[in-house]
């Protein structure tokens, strides 16, 4: 699946297609790996956020036929990571696709400098240029 590039305070809508109607439930991956429980949708189209809520102040979550939905009300750097519908069926787990929801990185560009720099006493690190993935 395609990374999606945000911007913070964007609305984001991740969809997931099932066959059955058993409820499915939404798992945060973050940029650390640990997961985080968002919502179970039941096939009702019931919401029940972490700490039994019903609403969300970050999130937004509905069905629509066998298609559960879910939406990041404003993205924010701690809404990062990977998004993955689950669902359970005759007592075994099924994940999606993790969807990967990353702002973009931000480069900063080195000051130009006038003439030959000695390269004395400077280690290059060759890791510098890659972001995290």
């Amino acid at each position: 699946s395609d990374i999606t590039q945000l911007r913070v305070g964007q609305r984001l809508e991740l969809e997931c297609q099932t066959d059955r109607d058993s409820g499915a439930f939404w798992i945060h991956q973050d940029k650390s790996g640990t997961l985080h429980f968002i919502v179970f949708i039941n096939s009702m189209s019931r919401a029940t956020f972490s700490s039994d809520q019903r609403t969300s102040p970050r999130f937004e979550a509905s069905k629509d036929n066998t298609n559960y939905r879910l939406v990041v009300k404003s993205f924010t750097p701690q809404d990062e990571g990977k998004y993955f519908c689950m669902m359970i069926f005759n007592q075994m787990l099924f994940f999606s696709h993790g969807q990967p929801a990353f702002l973009p990185v931000t480069t900063t560009v080195a000051p130009t400098t006038w003439g030959p720099t000695p390269k004395r006493g400077i280690t290059e690190d060759p890791n510098l240029k890659t972001p995290e993935p």
